[in-house]
Order: C-alpha cells, then structure tokens, then sequence
C-alpha cells in the first residue's frame, strides 16, 4: 500500500491546457459579479459539484475592529419585542426596570448603527467593484473591435 501511495505521489500530474469556459474559477468569478450562470452548458450532468462560495463567516469569540470584514450582529426578533413594549408595560416598570430596558434600547441602537454603517460601507465597495468590472468590460469590448478592424 505505501509503494501505490508513493507511485501516486511522485506521479507527475496530467497536464491539459485549462479550459476557461468550464473552469470553476470562471464559475466562481461570475457568481461572485452576479452574471446568471448556466451549469448545464458548462458541466456535463455527472460532472456538476455543489456551487460553494467562500463564507466570510469568522469566530465570533474575538472582539470587532474596525478593519473587521464580518457583520455586525444585529438581532431583529429581540429588536422588534423591544421596541413593541406598550406604554402600559412601561407604566407598570420600576425605576430600575426603566433603567435596564433604556441600556438595552441604546445597546440596540448602537448595534444597528454599526450594522448600518458596515452596510453603507459594503455597498460603496461593491458599487466600485462594479464600475471596475465594467470598466475592464468596455475595454475588452473596444479592444475587440479595434482587433476586428
């Protein structure tokens, strides 16, 4: 068994030209620009994978900073109960209970002030990216009909 391992590690790899239009990166690219892609034309039916994107999930055990490429936890369901407290409920609170439900509404909107911030940013990055890729779009296009010519 360890001589077929070995024979198959020191095997040189098959070596073909890449195939662009069926390469997963290609794949990966236009999904990752939002250009619908139709695996059917690409794969052959028992050569489709599972799509899988990379995930910008991180631990949530460190702290945020402010280069973080993760979003901010913003919990919507607790946000909603929060805020639909009834002024009867509010009535029948003691100072201190007024005081613990304050701290938690303004944790919350801090919270959603990050989320909103880190959302405002997200799209102005991607915004740009756009107009690059557009960009290098219009130049491939106006090279290829200079080439035509």
């Amino acid at each position: 068994r360890s001589a077929s391992l070995w024979s198959q590690l020191v095997a040189p790899p098959p070596l073909a030209p890449p195939d662009w239009i069926r390469s997963r990166t290609r794949r990966l690219f236009l999904v990752s620009l939002g250009v619908p892609v139709d695996l059917d034309e690409i794969l052959p039916a028992s050569k489709q994978k599972k799509l899988v994107l990379p995930s910008l999930n991180v631990s949530t055990l460190s702290p945020r900073t402010s280069t973080d490429s993760r979003s901010p936890e913003l919990d919507l369901v607790a946000a909603r109960h929060l805020c639909q407290t009834t002024d009867e409920a509010l009535d029948g609170m003691t100072d201190e209970e007024l005081k613990v439900h304050i701290a938690k509404l303004e944790g919350l909107e801090e919270a959603a002030k990050e989320a909103l911030e880190y959302w405002k940013k997200r799209t102005d990055e991607k915004i740009g990216d756009r107009e690059a890729f557009e960009g290098v779009i219009e130049n491939l296009v106006k090279h290829a009909r200079k080439v035509r010519k």
